[in-house]
């Protein structure tokens, strides 16, 4: 029975359109993130190995690229769980300008990029994630980094904001 609704809104909206007149955007949806029903346990804490921080680079991207490449590199992170990031983003893929300010090129709402998170310890609650950088046809040349932002479960409790920065990297 939806179609004959969705018919109903295209008819709406294209008649508007023709007549160039505003339609009104109608209710918000209520929020009810809060009242989900999850059947995942919950994150009970992160960790981290020896020597390395959270939002610290395990693996660090190559030194150059060329369009058409995917950019891989790999953080020690906390579970994403721990803060879902709503209207922000779990990590950035930057361009340096010329004035050394760094400006925002893609983010993990982009369709080139990806993030696989994997826990790689429960006992220890150690996690890594791989971020990728499809680097499209049309990208600009230069100098990028790609930065992660994340939180991180502290054993006695608490959740704490981190952020790690890969070294630049060219694509030439």
């Amino acid at each position: 029975h939806t179609l004959t609704i969705y018919l109903q809104q295209y008819k709406r909206m294209v008649r508007s359109m023709v007549l160039n007149e505003t339609l009104d955007a109608g209710p918000t949806p209520p929020y009810q993130d809060d009242k989900q029903i999850s059947l995942m346990t919950g994150v009970i804490f992160d960790g981290h190995p020896i020597g390395r921080e959270f939002g610290s680079v395990k693996i660090q991207p190559l030194n150059t690229y060329e369009r058409g490449d995917t950019v891989s590199t790999t953080f020690v992170t906390g579970n994403p769980r721990n803060n879902l990031m709503h209207d922000k983003t779990f990590f950035t893929v930057e361009q340096k300008q010329v004035d050394g300010n760094w400006t925002v090129v893609a983010t993990d709402a982009n369709w080139e990029t990806k993030f696989k998170w994997e826990r790689q310890s429960t006992i220890l609650g150690f996690s890594d994630t791989e971020f990728l950088w499809e680097i499209g046809p049309d990208t600009k040349l230069g100098t990028y980094r790609i930065r992660h932002f994340g939180y991180y479960r502290y054993i006695l409790g608490g959740v704490y904001p981190y952020t790690g920065s890969t070294k630049t990297f060219i694509v030439e």
